[in-house]
Protein backbone atom coordinates (compact mmCIF):
# COMPACT_ATOMS: atom_id res chain seq x y z
CA UNK A 1 0.00 0.00 0.00
CA UNK A 2 1.95 3.22 -1.19
CA UNK A 3 2.60 5.94 1.19
CA UNK A 4 3.60 9.38 1.07
CA UNK A 5 4.11 11.54 3.41
CA UNK A 6 5.39 15.11 3.55
CA UNK A 7 5.94 18.19 6.34
CA UNK A 8 5.15 21.76 6.05
CA UNK A 9 7.38 24.46 6.84
CA UNK A 10 5.55 27.31 9.19
CA UNK A 11 5.18 30.27 7.60
CA UNK A 12 4.06 32.65 10.92
CA UNK A 13 5.39 31.65 14.75
CA UNK A 14 1.43 30.86 15.61
CA UNK A 15 1.34 28.10 12.55
CA UNK A 16 1.77 24.68 12.84
CA UNK A 17 3.62 22.70 10.50
CA UNK A 18 1.00 20.63 9.38
CA UNK A 19 2.09 17.06 7.96
CA UNK A 20 0.19 15.80 4.75
CA UNK A 21 -0.47 11.68 4.60
CA UNK A 22 -1.36 10.34 1.54
CA UNK A 23 -2.37 6.46 1.86
CA UNK A 24 -3.41 4.64 -0.98
CA UNK A 25 -4.87 0.83 -1.69
CA UNK A 26 -4.85 1.19 -5.02
CA UNK A 27 -2.80 0.82 -8.56
CA UNK A 28 -3.53 4.12 -9.81
CA UNK A 29 -1.55 5.84 -7.35
CA UNK A 30 1.14 8.31 -8.40
CA UNK A 31 3.07 11.10 -8.33
CA UNK A 32 1.01 13.43 -10.11
CA UNK A 33 -1.49 11.91 -8.15
CA UNK A 34 0.28 13.30 -5.21
CA UNK A 35 0.95 16.38 -6.17
CA UNK A 36 -2.41 17.23 -7.57
CA UNK A 37 -3.27 16.21 -3.53
CA UNK A 38 -1.22 18.63 -2.11
CA UNK A 39 -1.66 21.44 -4.39
CA UNK A 40 -5.94 21.07 -3.69
CA UNK A 41 -4.99 20.84 -0.12
CA UNK A 42 -3.03 24.02 -0.04
CA UNK A 43 -5.85 26.07 -2.53
CA UNK A 44 -9.15 24.85 -0.79
CA UNK A 45 -7.88 24.74 2.78
CA UNK A 46 -4.81 27.37 2.18
CA UNK A 47 -5.98 29.99 4.70
CA UNK A 48 -6.52 27.20 7.36
CA UNK A 49 -3.39 25.02 7.14
CA UNK A 50 -1.47 26.46 9.98
CA UNK A 51 -4.28 25.39 11.97
CA UNK A 52 -3.82 21.48 10.82
CA UNK A 53 -1.44 19.58 12.67
CA UNK A 54 -1.94 17.13 9.74
CA UNK A 55 -4.43 15.65 6.92
CA UNK A 56 -4.68 12.41 6.34
CA UNK A 57 -5.92 11.57 2.56
CA UNK A 58 -6.84 7.65 1.88
CA UNK A 59 -7.76 6.45 -1.31
CA UNK A 60 -9.50 3.29 -2.10
CA UNK A 61 -11.84 1.35 -3.96
CA UNK A 62 -15.64 1.29 -3.17
CA UNK A 63 -17.09 -1.78 -2.39
CA UNK A 64 -19.49 -3.93 -3.97
CA UNK A 65 -20.00 -5.19 -6.90
CA UNK A 66 -21.88 -2.27 -8.74
CA UNK A 67 -19.49 -0.13 -7.27
CA UNK A 68 -15.88 -1.74 -8.36
CA UNK A 69 -15.32 1.04 -10.98
CA UNK A 70 -16.35 3.51 -7.91
CA UNK A 71 -13.37 5.59 -6.11
CA UNK A 72 -13.40 6.62 -2.72
CA UNK A 73 -11.75 9.38 -0.92
CA UNK A 74 -11.14 10.21 2.87
CA UNK A 75 -9.55 13.13 4.03
CA UNK A 76 -8.93 13.38 8.17
CA UNK A 77 -7.90 16.71 9.16
CA UNK A 78 -6.68 17.35 12.68
CA UNK A 79 -7.10 20.91 13.61
CA UNK A 80 -4.51 21.38 16.80
CA UNK A 81 -6.57 21.08 20.32
CA UNK A 82 -9.70 20.24 18.75
CA UNK A 83 -11.28 17.03 17.39
CA UNK A 84 -10.62 15.53 14.29
CA UNK A 85 -12.31 16.38 11.10
CA UNK A 86 -13.28 14.01 8.67
CA UNK A 87 -15.42 14.27 5.15
CA UNK A 88 -15.77 11.54 2.08
CA UNK A 89 -16.10 11.77 -1.77
CA UNK A 90 -16.96 9.18 -3.79
CA UNK A 91 -15.80 9.39 -8.09
CA UNK A 92 -15.41 7.29 -11.38
CA UNK A 93 -11.33 8.39 -10.77
CA UNK A 94 -9.22 9.07 -7.26
CA UNK A 95 -9.04 12.76 -8.51
CA UNK A 96 -12.68 13.28 -9.06
CA UNK A 97 -13.44 11.72 -5.52
CA UNK A 98 -10.71 13.81 -3.80
CA UNK A 99 -12.01 16.71 -5.41
CA UNK A 100 -15.35 16.24 -3.93
CA UNK A 101 -13.65 15.62 -0.60
CA UNK A 102 -11.96 18.27 -0.40
CA UNK A 103 -14.67 20.91 -1.00
CA UNK A 104 -16.36 19.23 1.82
CA UNK A 105 -13.42 19.44 3.66
CA UNK A 106 -13.35 23.27 3.34
CA UNK A 107 -17.34 23.71 3.80
CA UNK A 108 -16.63 21.44 7.26
CA UNK A 109 -13.75 23.94 8.20
CA UNK A 110 -15.46 26.91 7.25
CA UNK A 111 -18.33 25.91 9.75
CA UNK A 112 -16.31 24.64 12.85
CA UNK A 113 -14.59 28.03 12.43
CA UNK A 114 -17.81 29.91 12.67
CA UNK A 115 -18.92 28.10 15.19
CA UNK A 116 -15.92 28.44 17.21
CA UNK A 117 -16.23 32.46 16.50
CA UNK A 118 -19.90 32.68 17.75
Amino acid sequence: MPTTVRAGAAAAPWRHPMRLQITSGGEDHSVALDEHIEQGVHERCGPFTGWFTSVHVHLSQASGRERRHEQRCIIEARPAGMRPIAVSGKGSSAYEAFDIAATRLRRAVDRRRARRAA
